[in-house]
């Protein structure tokens, strides 16, 4: 068992504090009337992302403080509370302040598309795309836009300031907010060097999370052995964040070592595709001779083909003739073409990160057709064969996706035509191709002492109480697991390393365990749901991560609603979507408390879901269907049960 010993910079947050915190925030904004290039432009960037990242680690901090604050008889509770709930600006404006209006060079010198007259094939110098990225305009509407969000934000400070210090009923208990700067330590884990920051061994919730990463880390190791071993032969130092917000990158690679957010390693297979996609940009960049990268970037390029959005138009007027479900944007459609379509479905995942087109969400029919309303150029350019969605970036991002995947899953999640132009390119890949076949991504989740449950021969069992046996004779009745409850559809088992799996009862069943396993619902809304950690590629099962019950108290205590009156407006918005009328009422909610409810973040996530992904809220207005969860230290409100779509309901369940 390691010890860690933690050196703590400890600050009251006091006027002085928020001085300086000012100042170096108008410092750096105030070099944007200077620039007049791209290079000074960048340094400014990184400033702000450097003063963001310091910011959301206060605000983290503030957070937990006025948590406390609202148990403890020195403050005034409803005043801690309304401090808590008014955090909001801060944290918008940390997240514009990040947001500097400049693209990577780095990543954007071989975005196909990104200069008009540069065709496939052919490759712009950097100066001209340094021209083509840098936009004063942009930049001045930037610096305009966040010093507008700084005036509340340092009104807000400094009242707070003084409320945290004063005594009396209306007082914070005359305990001015204490900010921690946290030191580093370096550790050694399976022979990678690896620097942790931020780590507070105080924290139950951090040291749980750090044992999980010494964990995962050792299955990257056992992976990148087996599949690609040149990977562990050149491996960076890793620096693990654990004070970064989720505003910032989940991970990046920094020339001589790989940095990242502890948010973004949730499960063994998540930490081992990120840290092998970082690798790959450090072969990229510092391995690969340039006639190789040439060559990679000529075959990525060659392989792109015209795609006419006009054509995705037409299949959705086909298909609604056939399914009326009322949604406008497509959603029900978009699901429908990753079933039966699923390169097409990937090709349209590659625009949401190419440059030009990311802000349209080219992924949903309904904005496609906004899109070409607006008089847009109808024909995109798309990879034939797509390694991944943010594969399509660049053809740097292609190579470190066919790493990242590669080393996460095996070769089958790769193209042949891929696989063999990787292989041309890195030659030392030695694939054991018999061992990795006996293998697969699917991983013994139930694994334990004394019984194994093995979730691949669960697959491969023909009949749902043959699979229902299965899993009773390896987890109930013993240590190893539980039965937790049975429904019309699916039966949930808890898994003794506290994962949840959802076992298929029916084709409902598979429906739910499909919508819920959606990797797009999880990359856009992974913030509200309970997280995937692996699916059957059939949808007979999924396992996730578990969830504590919830209260109604303890909701409004993490998200600021009232959570009958959250549930009144659900269903209001769910209405008005389809077609139907506000209805506002005193004993169900008020057109007053439904703005304000317009106006709360999180809620406005989960009614984005709904309507985006098609989803049924009914359930959402039950308190069960909703669960607590502890990420990097914060404590979230999460669905636990969000798998009935319109398509599933109508399909399985409306039956007149």
């Amino acid at each position: 068992m390691i010890k860690f010993s933690q050196i703590l910079n400890e600050m009251a947050m006091s006027k002085e504090f928020i001085d300086n915190l000012r100042n170096e925030f108008l410092q750096i904004v105030s070099n944007t009337k200077k620039l007049t290039n791209y290079d000074d432009a960048m340094i400014v960037k990184k400033a702000c992302i450097k003063w963001r990242d310091m910011l959301e680690e206060y605000l983290n901090q503030i957070r937990d403080d006025l948590n406390a604050r609202k148990t403890s008889p020195k403050a005034n509770t409803e005043w801690a509370e309304y401090h808590l709930n008014h955090l909001g600006p801060l944290w918008k404006f940390a997240f514009e302040v990040g947001h500097f209006p400049l693209e990577s060079l780095e990543y954007s010198k071989k975005y196909y598309g990104k200069l008009s007259r540069v065709a496939p094939g052919e490759m712009a110098t950097d100066e001209e795309i340094k021209g083509s990225l840098f936009n004063i305009e942009k930049i001045n509407q930037w610096d305009a836009k966040v010093r507008r969000f700084a005036r509340p934000a340092w009104k807000f400070l400094y009242e707070l300031s003084d409320w945290t210090a004063r005594e009396g009923i209306y007082g914070g208990g005359a305990e001015s907010i204490k900010i921690q700067k946290q030191d580093s330590f370096l550790i050694d884990i399976d022979g990678i060097s690896v620097k942790v920051v931020g780590f507070n061994d105080s924290d139950v919730y951090e040291r749980k999370n750090f044992e999980h990463l010494k964990e995962y880390m050792k299955h990257y190791v056992d992976r990148a052995r087996r599949v690609f071993p040149l990977l562990l032969r050149r491996q960076l130092p890793i620096v693990f964040n654990f004070t970064g917000g989720r505003g910032g990158e989940a991970a990046k690679y920094v020339n001589d070592h790989i940095e990242m957010n502890t948010w973004a390693t949730g499960s063994p297979t998540d930490i081992t595709r990120t840290i092998a996609h970082e690798m790959g940009h450090h072969i990229y960049e510092q391995m690969l001779s340039e006639e190789a990268r040439k060559e990679w970037y000529r075959l990525i390029r060659e392989d792109r083909i015209e795609l006419d959005l006009r054509d995705i138009i037409r299949q959705w007027e086909e298909f609604k003739k056939t399914h009326d479900s009322g949604d406008k944007y497509g959603g029900e459609f978009d699901d429908h073409l990753k079933k039966t379509d699923p390169i097409l479905y990937l090709q349209l995942t590659t625009l949401l990160h190419h440059p030009e087109y990311k802000h349209y969400n080219l992924l949903l029919a309904g904005n496609i057709k906004e899109y070409l309303d607006a008089g847009h150029e109808p024909i995109v350019w798309v990879p034939a064969h797509p390694v991944s969605g943010y594969g399509g970036k660049n053809e740097e991002e292609a190579f470190c996706e066919v790493i990242g995947n590669l080393v996460a899953y095996g070769p089958r999640t790769i193209s042949p035509e891929i696989m063999r132009w990787f292989r041309t390119i890195v030659p030392e890949f030695k694939l054991n191709e018999q061992k990795e076949g006996d293998s697969s991504w699917i991983s013994n989740i139930g694994k334990d002492e004394g019984r194994q449950l093995d979730l691949k021969q669960l697959s491969s069992i023909k009949t749902f109480k043959g699979r229902s046996d299965y899993i009773k004779s390896k987890l109930v009745g013993g240590p190893w697991g539980r039965r937790i409850t049975s429904g019309t559809g699916r039966e949930i088992f808890e898994l003794p390393n506290g994962k949840i799996l959802k076992l298929a009862k029916n084709p409902k069943g598979i429906a739910q365990n499909e919508s819920e396993c959606d990797h797009g619902l999880q990359d856009m809304y992974g913030d509200i749901v309970t997280q995937i950690v692996d699916c059957d590629e059939n949808g007979i099962w999924i396992v996730v991560e578990q969830a504590n019950r919830i209260s109604k108290s303890r909701f409004k205590a993490i998200t600021g609603l009232d959570f009958d009156k959250f549930g009144h407006w659900l269903n209001n918005e769910y209405g008005v979507n389809k077609g139907r009328h506000q209805v506002y009422s005193q004993y169900t909610i008020t057109q007053e408390e439904s703005q304000l409810m317009w106006d709360n973040e999180f809620a406005n996530k989960v009614i984005s879901m709904v309507v985006d992904l098609g989803q049924m809220p009914g359930d959402y207005r039950r308190i069960n269907s909703w669960g607590e969860v502890n990420r990097n230290g914060k404590s979230m409100a999460v669905l636990v049960d969000y798998g009935l779509t319109e398509e599933t309901y109508n399909t399985h369940y409306n039956k007149r």
